[in-house]
């Protein structure tokens, strides 16, 4: 597998779902771990042949796949019947979009399970579409604002907590020279001299200093005098950087106006890419709709926990399967506004019910999970009933009154995460044909 694929596997395993690409024939070049296992495809590159084709998995199409791919629209949303590698049959939903007028990207989601949720599937496939878009508009300002640093005239030098330096500015490299990306921490900070007795005793990177340093050019053999200024900046994954600031101080310069408003600008300019780490890092775990985290998020939870249970042999807790009772004819009798009101009412009232007792995330459609970590069978059950009556509180107040049902599982060790959620599914869909609006815990 070339380096390309191997980046391009790893993107595509990244999502939940199905994941296959294909060119404009239809031959499939490329699908995630779990397209390759269920649907019994053998490992495959975007450099050597297809590992099938559109036609071999979806043969029921009655229409020419290559055909249906040459158009000119660049999105497809199509219901079709999946020919597995097993010989399995499913009814799943396919949305593609075309990338570069050269390969499709598809997302394969199973309908077999879910009622004919089409609506709920195309929310989600919304939900994931716009937070991509809003973390590459993220991502650009980023850039934007590396650009506006890379312009000033002042020297902007990044370390990491290890010291190593990650980002230096065209001024930085200027004053001293050289490269300095490439050289240790140790011999770039030795080209520093701090000109006070008292600089030089914290002139140690944790100890923040500020203060008049010199500063050697090596090629010109000579020393620049400067003001330093090491600030800590913390990122979205609450790792923590420096920022030197080296402003070079000449005759003209020194001690105005102008170098005060630089150190202001400067410190609006942190606080802004603080920010916007913050935002994007909000963006990543929360569902768009309703608020509470998303799937991905509470997946993220329930694999880390039972982890631990699976690697230690002891212990065991409850995960929650619930979704709305008659929730199509909400959106049908009432419209989908109305049943986005209803799922954030029921999305608040899980959240202020569960506490901190675990965490509750959309699981898709109008279905949400919740993870329980440090609860036992009964005290599960306890809030799954508190789950029943909140429930119907909370959408009372939105005009329509909306019950759930609940799929109880637990987590043991030799119990895979796959295993846990098809047990609460299949009580929860147990619960469904016994009536709706009750708890059944899983066999």
């Amino acid at each position: 597998m070339s380096a390309n694929d191997a980046y391009l596997q790893n993107n595509l395993d990244d999502l939940p779902g199905y994941k296959l690409v294909t060119d404009l024939r239809g031959n499939l070049l490329q699908a995630n771990t779990l397209a390759r296992t269920d649907f019994g495809l053998e490992p495959g590159s975007t450099q050597g042949p297809p590992l099938t084709t559109l036609q071999q998995l979806f043969p029921y199409r009655e229409e020419d796949w290559s055909c249906l791919l040459q158009t000119k629209e660049s999105e497809l949303v199509l219901e079709e019947i999946l020919h597995g590698g097993q010989g399995q049959e499913l009814r799943v939903l396919l949305r593609g979009k075309k990338q570069k007028s050269e390969v499709w990207f598809w997302l394969v989601s199973d309908l077999t399970s879910v009622q004919d949720d089409r609506q709920g599937l195309i929310d989600y496939m919304a939900d994931i579409t716009s937070t991509q878009a809003k973390i590459r508009e993220y991502a650009r300002q980023i850039e934007v604002f590396r650009k506006i640093v890379d312009g000033m005239e002042q020297g902007i030098v990044l370390t990491n907590e290890a010291g190593q330096l990650t980002f230096a500015n065209s001024f930085a490299e200027k004053l001293f020279g050289i490269p300095l990306v490439n050289i240790s921490p140790e011999s770039w900070q030795a080209l520093i001299t701090p000109v006070n007795e008292d600089l030089g005793k914290s002139v140690a990177p944790q100890n923040h200093p500020k203060g008049e340093v010199l500063v050697l050019n090596e090629p010109q053999n000579r020393q620049i005098r400067c003001y330093l200024n090491v600030a800590p900046l913390t990122d979205a994954k609450s790792e923590t950087h420096l920022v030197w600031t080296l402003f070079e101080l000449t005759e003209e310069i020194a001690n105005t106006q102008a170098f005060i408003d630089f150190s202001t600008e400067l410190s609006r300019l942190n606080r802004e890419l603080e920010h916007k780490n913050a935002e994007i890092l909000k963006l990543m775990n929360t569902d768009y709709l309703t608020g509470i985290s998303n799937r991905l998020t509470v997946m993220s939870v329930l694999e880390k926990e039972a982890e631990v249970v699976n690697r230690t042999g002891q212990g065991e807790f409850a995960i929650m399967l619930f979704d709305a009772d008659h929730f199509k004819e909400v959106n049908d009798d009432f419209g989908h506004l109305k049943g986005d009101e209803v799922l954030k009412a029921l999305a608040r009232s899980a959240r202020d019910t569960v506490g901190d007792q675990g965490l509750v995330g959309r699981y898709g459609g109008e279905e949400f999970l919740v993870v329980t970590p440090s609860l036992n069978s009964a005290s599960a059950e306890l809030l799954a009933q508190r789950l029943l009556e909140s429930a119907v509180k909370a959408t009372v107040q939105t005009g329509v009154k909306v019950s759930i049902t609940i799929g109880l599982a637990f987590v043991r060790p030799g119990r895979s995460v796959r295993d846990v959620l098809d047990a609460a599914d299949k009580a929860l869909y147990r619960g469904k044909n016994l009536g709706r609006n009750q708890v059944i815990t899983a066999e």
